[in-house]
């Protein structure tokens, strides 16, 4: 799908499933096509499948969760990515929690999720970042936003200085900068907060 050819794309995914309909994996993939085409009805139902036959599976779990998440189904995208960590504990599971408590206004919670993720894989800028956002909303917390967010800005620059011909790293540098000069939010209305 990297060249742009998502309907032949498609067709071999769907493809997949009908000749092989009682394996799990076609259909996470197909799900996981449709969650980056945006079509999360039929991503969900995709991924309902999978899960169907497959319902030990964490990735499934994690994907549906992602896919719930992006469709602002937050109480199920909790409890899909609560499932997968039962499975197995990894700090990209955490991670993605973490981003549904802080959409969800549960700032402590979602601290505590990108403290067990730095905790797991601490050299991961983004969740050191987002550890440092998070904070920021949690009474109590600042001083965890303090060390966070340069800890992500020196991890973003080494990552950036490393490969830098991936403009995506270098991408969250300005943000981290931005922050760190502005240390106390202006708390933004609902609808704002990304």
């Amino acid at each position: 799908t990297s060249i742009g050819r998502f309907e032949e794309a498609e067709a071999l995914y769907i493809r997949s499933t009908q000749a092989r309909p009682t394996d799990w994996y076609g259909y996470l993939l197909l799900g996981i096509f449709y969650k980056d085409r945006q079509r999360y009805d039929e991503a969900v139902h995709s991924l309902n499948q999978a899960k169907e036959l497959a319902p030990d599976n964490d990735i499934v779990r994690y994907n549906l969760g992602a896919v719930y998440r992006a469709y602002g189904r937050y109480e199920q995208a909790t409890v899909e990515l609560r499932e997968a960590l039962k499975i197995r504990s990894n700090p990209l599971f955490y991670a993605a929690l973490g981003g549904v408590y802080y959409y969800e206004h549960q700032f402590p919670a979602a601290v505590a999720a990108l403290e067990t993720a730095t905790d797991l894989k601490p050299d991961v800028y983004w969740y050191w970042g987002n550890l440092g956002v998070y904070a920021k909303w949690a009474p109590g917390n600042e001083a965890k936003s303090s060390a966070a967010l340069p800890r992500a800005l020196q991890l973003a620059l080494t990552a950036a200085e490393r490969d830098q011909t991936n403009y995506v790293l270098r991408a969250p540098v300005p943000d981290y900068r931005a922050r760190l000069a502005h240390p106390k939010p202006q708390r933004p209305e609902p609808h704002q907060i990304p």
